[in-house]
């Protein structure tokens, strides 16, 4: 019998088995979803559990609640694709997304850090006009994109160094005021842009995964090659973000486990599909906001 310590320990695994489990019912409600976000924590705590229990039916069930979890975990590396082949003649591009936060203001050291960061197109999320105003330096070295700026958390621009065969903030009524920006650049490729609500709530749940499902469906009707990026507020971990990718045939161009927000959840994503290759993945630093910029390059 193990004593405070490992009775502790033995404690906090069955809890961890419990959210593990509850989070694969996440597919159905927004409730248990919450849950499977922190798959990375319970990890740890399920092999401590299964160290410390004793033998018998304890151990076995927690045995088992660990490699459910492994299996939960490994996941998302079934959507990286580094070895995508492709013939589409288009020259390398370096692509970037960051969530300013609308209270950060940072306006300076943000706008130094991303024209330092030579990337060719960048999303950003909670753009408010006080940021407009703030990286007016940085809009002049990114003349062509489109932007909708918005106090709060829905704004949203793209801003590129090259012109653009399109560009268009798309909104919706299931989106609640979160819209999403589609860009077609000059060689064909096409750039989305997405910031869907987070899921605090009933409401903000369903909206959110009726954004995903929306963005599922445009991307399926699109024949170019296309590339996805924004702050999801969904991890990998969750059944709801692994049918959207499903949906709308996508994979992880990187960085997929590495916690964008807070130092704690993957909340950024780089996705792609069609004939693009991507070669760079990597986070920024902290730059006043809960999310860190996240850069990735393709050819």
């Amino acid at each position: 019998m193990p004593g405070w310590p490992g009775r502790g320990l033995v404690t906090l695994a069955w809890l961890a088995t419990g959210a593990s489990l509850l989070g694969l019912l996440g597919r159905w409600h927004w409730v248990p979803e919450l849950f499977s976000h922190f798959a990375l924590l319970y990890l740890p705590l399920l092999l401590c559990g299964v160290l410390v229990a004793q033998r018998g039916l304890p151990r076995v069930v927690l045995t088992v609640a660990m490699l459910l979890q492994c299996w939960v975990v490994a996941q998302p590396l079934r959507l990286f694709d580094r070895a995508a082949s492709s013939n589409h003649a288009a020259s390398p591009l370096r692509a970037a997304s960051f969530n300013l936060l609308f209270s950060n203001t940072r306006y300076h050291e943000v706008g130094t850090w991303l024209a330092g960061s030579h990337a060719d197109v960048i999303v950003l999320t909670e753009a408010t006009p006080a940021w407009a105003s703030g990286l007016s330096v940085l809009l002049q070295t990114y003349p062509h994109g489109c932007a909708a700026w918005a106090d709060g958390t829905a704004g949203l621009a793209l801003l590129s160094r090259q012109a653009l065969r399109s560009c268009q903030i798309n909104g919706d009524a299931a989106l609640r005021g979160y819209p999403y920006v589609r860009a077609e650049l000059a060689d064909g490729r096409v750039v989305y842009g997405v910031h869907p609500p987070p899921p605090l709530g009933a409401d903000l749940a369903l909206a959110r995964n009726a954004s995903l499902q929306l963005i599922a469906q445009r991307l399926q009707a699109e024949r170019a090659p296309v590339l996805l990026l924004g702050d999801f507020n969904v991890t990998p971990f969750s059944p709801v973000y692994r049918h959207f990718v499903d949906e709308a045939g996508l994979r992880e161009a990187g960085a997929g486990l590495w916690p964008s927000w807070n130092h704690l959840l993957p909340l950024d994503r780089a996705l792609f599909a069609g004939a693009v290759r991507p070669v760079n993945v990597w986070l920024g630093p902290s730059l006043g906001s809960d999310h860190r910029p996240l850069v990735f390059d393709l050819e």
